[in-house]
Parts: structure tokens; sequence; C-alpha cells
């Protein structure tokens, strides 16, 4: 994909945080080209994060200050007033209290807290590239080599091979126990129910020139991405119904598809088109038309999120950053954090939002967080990963794939 048209100014002042060369003028220059919707931002040094002009920009490079956000201004980092009891301080270690790690009331759930980070617990260790993660009722992802890849899944202690030889699988989406992906190889949408006893269930074969690319879906539909169908179009069928001879339902079609990533919103299904300067669309549910820009010259557009109305998305590279659109408007458009290091996917539940960055090393990956709302100081939820390239949630946990090392981790959110 092509590079945000402010990579260079990130990548200079990323380089000059981490030696501590920063001079008065590199600032200003950094914050006059890095002022996006409003706010003149400081950024971290690799992978650490923003706020407003008022913020104070971390000690360590790639580390956000630690400490609840509700607590005392007078608390110092690592330190917070989570008992609410003001006639003993700031009593709390944010560091090391596995109840209060790394904020007030952030629970390790058992697991021990170190630096600020509860200790990850291992869903599963030794794959093969994991990638596509997707949590229902099992935690699935793809791993394996990419024209012979295998659909997995992790419940509780038992691992389950959904389906293995898939000729490049790019995309996965779990609803509940059911399990859906694209093979883009074979032009083919799968599903199957968990345990996915006997072969996927074939819901769509694409016809002649054409493939499938991404999937997504709501309460009652199934939506895919169909490169080469009509010169490119979004799909769609009810959930489970297989569609007969490469038809299917078009909401729009001749579309400019380069990602192969969706997102079903309330009123609209959510494409990332990075062939025309990085540009959210999106397309009626009810009615086949055209699409709707939600926001423009977003350059190297990643990995989106929908929830509740509101898309999240990362724009990648070394100095990439985490952001938000309020649609259909995307009327000033929040900015989570800057100088993210490959940002490569994000998540939010409504109250947080969680994203996954690479690092510029093969062991310096990290899961952040941030409040949806308010001041964005980003606390980091896990360091020391191996290449994260997926991210999703439930209502306890924060779950991720590491393609580096292998390994599919959670911890609670």
């Amino acid at each position: 994909m092509d590079e945000h048209a402010s990579r260079v100014c990130y990548v200079s002042c990323v380089r000059a945080l981490a030696i501590g060369l920063v001079s008065a003028s590199a600032l200003f220059a950094a914050a006059a080209c890095m002022s996006l919707s409003g706010l003149s931002e400081t950024p971290a040094a690799d992978g650490g994060g923003l706020t407003d002009a008022t913020s104070v920009i971390p000690d360590a490079p790639g580390e956000a200050a630690s400490g609840d956000p509700d607590a005392p201004s007078g608390c110092p980092v690592g330190k917070g007033d989570c008992d609410g009891n003001p006639t003993n301080g700031c009593e709390t270690d944010l560091t090391s209290s596995p109840t209060d790690c790394g904020a007030c009331k952030h629970d390790c759930k058992g697991q021990a807290c170190t630096a600020s980070a509860c200790t990850p617990l291992i869903v599963a260790q030794g794959r093969d590239s994991p990638r596509s993660l997707a949590v229902g009722i099992a935690v699935a992802w793809i791993e394996g080599p990419q024209a012979s890849a295998s659909i997995m899944a992790s419940s509780g202690t038992t691992l389950l091979t959904i389906a293995g030889g898939q000729n490049d699988p790019t995309d996965l989406a779990v609803d509940g126990a059911t399990v859906y992906w694209p093979v883009k190889g074979d032009g083919k949408v799968l599903a199957c129910d968990i345990p996915c006893v006997g072969s996927p269930k074939t819901l769509w074969t694409a016809p002649p020139g054409a493939t499938a690319s991404a999937v997504a879906f709501d309460t009652t539909t199934l939506y895919w991405m169909a490169p080469g169908f009509s010169g490119g179009a979004m799909l769609s069928t009810p959930k489970g119904t297989p569609v007969a001879d490469g038809g299917g339902r078009a909401l729009g079609t001749f579309l400019s598809i380069g990602a192969d990533t969706i997102a079903s919103g309330n009123s609209n299904v959510w494409y990332a088109d990075t062939r025309d300067g990085g540009t959210l669309r999106g397309l009626a549910k009810g009615i086949a038309g055209g699409a709707t820009n939600a926001l423009d010259g977003l350059g190297a557009l990643g990995a989106f999120y929908n929830n509740g109305g509101v898309i999240y998305f990362v724009t990648s590279g070394p100095a990439g950053s985490v952001r938000a659109c309020d649609v259909p408007t995307c009327a000033n458009p929040p900015v989570y954090a800057v100088a993210q290091a490959n940002p490569v996917d994000v998540v939010s539940d409504g109250a947080s939002v969680y994203w996954a960055t690479q690092g510029l090393g093969a062991s310096d990956g990290a899961i952040w967080k941030c409040p949806r709302t308010g001041t964005c100081t980003p606390q980091k939820m896990a360091g020391g990963q191996g290449k994260p390239s997926s991210i999703d949630l439930d209502a306890t946990y924060v779950y991720w794939t590491n393609a580096g090392d292998g390994a599919i981790r959670k911890t609670p959110k």
C-alpha cells in the first residue's frame, strides 16, 4: 500500500525522540505537520501515545505514562488513588498490583502484574503464522502457507481443525458457533458450525473471472467482497443460505476494491478503497446503489472495525496512527494515537479502543488500550510480542495472534 503522506515528518520526529535529540524547532515542525482534526499532537517515539497539546510526553521511548485517568493529578507515574480515600493519597502501585494493573480496577484475573501489564495467557502456541483472528464461542484463526492454509479454533483446552488445505483464505468471521471465510484462490465463500464435523458448506461459488476476498455479517445477513464480479462487487445473502450459480444480491458493483477487510455498520457495509488515496466507503444495506465516501485521503489505510456506528481504523507504516470515524459524516474524526510503530489491527467494545502494533523489530510488538472518549494516553497491555497480526475481543479478554512466534494470547480487558 502507498505510504501515508505525512510519513516523512513522523519518522523524522520518531527517530529524533528515540535518541533524545529533538530541538525546539523540530518539535514545532512535527506539531505543525501532525495537526489533525484541531489537535496539536506530540508523538511518543516508537508506538507511544499522543494526547492534546497540554499532555506530557512519556519519559521512555515507546512507553505511555501509566496511571488511573480518574486519579488525582498529583499521583506520580505508576501510582494511583484506587480506593478513593484522599487521606492515604496515591496508595496503589499500578506497576505491580494484580487488581489495579496499569490503571485502577484493571484486574489481571489471577495473572501477575509486571511493569503495569498483566501477564498474557496462552490460548495456543507453536502455530504456523497465525492471522485473521475472530472470536465467538471459540477463538478461530487462519494459519499455514497461503496456498494450503488451515482454519483453526481453540475451545477451552481443545484445538480444532475447522478446515485444511484452503487455497488462500483471506478473512475470517465468527458469529456465535458459525465460522465464515472466503477462499480467494478457489473463489468460494464457506461456512461451518463449530466443531465443524465433515466438509464446510459452500455458500457461494464465483463465476469465471471473479473471486471472494472478505466477509462480514449482521443479525440476519452475510456480506462478502467479490473482486472481478461486475467489475468488483459487494454481495449478500441471508446467513446460512447458499447462493446458486454465482449470484447474490449486489449492494454495489464496479467498485475499486483494494483491501481484504469489510465491516458491517448500522445501515451500511464499509470497505477500504486503498487504490484511491485511502478512502472509507459505505454501501447501503437496503438498496443497491453507489458507494458513499465517509472519509478520504487516509493514505495507507489498514484494518478497521465497526462498533455502534463508529468505524475505528489504523493507518499503517512505521509511524502509523489509530483513528475513528463517526459515520456517516465523519466530521472531526478523533485521532487516538500517532507515531505508532506499524499498527496492524484495531477493535473496540464501545468503552475502550484496543490495537496491535508490530513494532520495528522481531519481538517489540505490543497491544494497546485507550478510552473511547476523552484524553488518550495509551496503556500498554502487553509488550515484547512477536509480530502481532490480528486482534479481537469478547466481554472479558482481548485476544491476538503473533505471526512471529506462532502464539495466540489473551489478556483481561
